[in-house]
């Protein structure tokens, strides 16, 4: 899987979703040039949206940003828009619909 992190196309979605997010996390609202693109629907099952801006949103990292506090609760693999959204209203208050996405 790491290889595929590195494959051009990813390359050029992360930066697509970063852009669009400003750099700025869009759970915490905290901004950083080394923010990580996460997939709601996760790249590993969802082979359609892998590449898809609309299935992706900035999240601030580092081990106790929002990227790793969502992934230390739903895991690595599997993980779901739904996941994504019950994060959001539990951890921030916010559901993807107020996102602008």
């Amino acid at each position: 899987m790491a290889k595929a992190f590195r494959d051009e196309r990813h390359v050029e979605w992360s930066r697509a979703v970063r852009d669009r997010d400003g750099d700025r996390c869009v759970a915490c609202g905290k901004w950083s040039r080394w923010c990580n693109a996460h997939h709601m629907d996760s790249f590993d099952w969802a082979v359609s949206a892998r590449y898809d801006t609309k299935n992706g949103v900035t999240l601030c990292s580092g081990k106790k940003g929002c990227h790793n506090e969502f992934h230390k609760l739903y895991g690595t693999k599997n993980n779901t828009r739904w996941q994504f959204d019950a994060y959001l209203r539990s951890y921030h208050g916010k559901g993807i619909e107020d996102l602008e996405l």
